[in-house]
């Protein structure tokens, strides 16, 4: 590609890292705030969702112009293809953080309900994940990116458990439910934070591999 058409493709790649940092940062501070019952950090975790909504955008145009008129061919192309892609998921993992941030909020408002232990690990390795995928993407790792997938079940099994705990947490202590309700939510959310890794993993295998592997690993997190 021309010089020109080089840089736009450089610019692209950066706007997506950008807005994977931002949306790795939401889920820490939406975590954060529901751990600690940090009101203010959740209200700002809401607040900035629409700087990941406008950065989808603005991605999606940068990336149309360069297909109007630089009409790229093999890799570029794919890169381009899998930055549409990619950047859905990276906004839906912010409005993930922005429901877990309003769960944070109606959990400070209830009685004191401890925060389960299986929610801060499958939390911990959520936030593994968002790290791997914002590294696999500076790099374009395949490697990677095979190895996202081929760890999708740890999460998975993780929110199923902490579900199952939470049902019998209720059957036992009916004054718990509203809060258990709200870690079944942000168990939920931190799961599909995990799909969302998995499916931008898959599109980067496309990207460097010219592989379609999307839907190999969905009969493996249905539940």
């Amino acid at each position: 590609m021309l010089d020109f058409a080089r840089h736009e493709m450089d610019g692209i790649h950066k706007s997506l890292l950008n807005m994977a940092q931002m949306s790795l940062d939401a889920v820490d501070r939406a975590l954060h705030s529901a751990y600690e019952r940090d009101t203010v950090e959740a209200s700002e975790v809401i607040e900035s969702d629409h700087i990941i909504n406008e950065m989808m955008r603005e991605l999606d145009r940068k990336v149309m112009r360069v297909m109007a008129l630089e009409q790229p061919v093999a890799r570029d192309l794919r890169f381009l293809f899998g930055t549409m892609r990619m950047v859905t998921d990276l906004e839906r993992i912010g409005d993930e953080a922005y429901i877990i941030a309003e769960r944070a909020l109606i959990l400070s408002e209830k009685p004191t309900v401890d925060t389960p232990a299986l929610l801060r690990e499958l939390g911990d390795v959520t936030q593994k994940n968002m790290l791997h995928t914002l590294k696999m993407l500076a790099t374009l790792d395949s490697a990677m990116a095979w190895n996202m997938c081929d760890n999708i079940m740890p999460p998975v099994d993780l929110s199923r458990k902490l579900i199952r705990e939470m049902t019998e947490l209720t059957a036992r202590e009916c004054h718990k439910v509203e809060g258990a309700i709200q870690f079944i939510s942000m168990a939920t959310m931190l799961r599909r934070i995990c799909e969302h890794c998995m499916n931008v993993a898959e599109n980067v295998i496309f990207i460097t591999e010219g592989e379609d592997v999307r839907g190999l690993y969905q009969d493996r997190i249905k539940c």
